[in-house]
């Protein structure tokens, strides 16, 4: 999958409903019909993984033994209670489970955010307060990505 970027809000309608962003359409096949909508644990939202992306996850567990204990059943167990299926529906929707929904406390609209390869769905205002904690440390945030000279 290419990689997502952006930012843009959308509409949920009342069954919880929301479009998928255009740019994100475009590099979609007819297999990928399937997304998994999953709870941030360190943010108050939600990432939504396309099929492909989400079975490499599923496939790097497969190494965490249950029978270990500590972090490795945490992990399973996280992940499997935290995570829905999300089909792809007519025109180019998903539907977002009540729960999902009431996780990021989002009602008529979420804003969409492209982070490499999936995406993060987030509340408006929650979204704001993110963007504010996060803008004080914009330059050391930018020399991680970019590297020090942002080249």
């Amino acid at each position: 999958m290419q990689f997502l970027f952006g930012a843009e809000t959308y509409s949920v309608d009342t069954k919880g409903r929301v479009k998928i962003p255009s740019r994100v359409r475009q590099f979609l096949t007819e297999e990928d019909d399937l997304f998994y909508a999953t709870q941030s644990p360190h943010e108050n939202c939600i990432f939504l993984y396309p099929k492909k992306e989400f079975e490499a996850v599923v496939e790097r567990m497969k190494n965490y033994s249950v029978l270990a204990g500590g972090d490795d059943i945490a992990v399973r167990m996280f992940v499997g209670i935290s995570t829905e299926p999300c089909k792809l529906l007519a025109q180019s929707r998903i539907m977002l489970s009540e729960s999902m929904r009431r996780f990021i406390n989002i009602t008529n609209e979420v804003v969409i955010i492209g982070v490499g390869n999936l995406l993060a769905l987030w509340e408006p205002k929650t979204f704001d307060e993110f963007k504010k904690r996060t803008e004080a440390r914009s330059q050391e945030l930018y020399s991680k990505a970019f590297g020090r000279s942002g080249n």
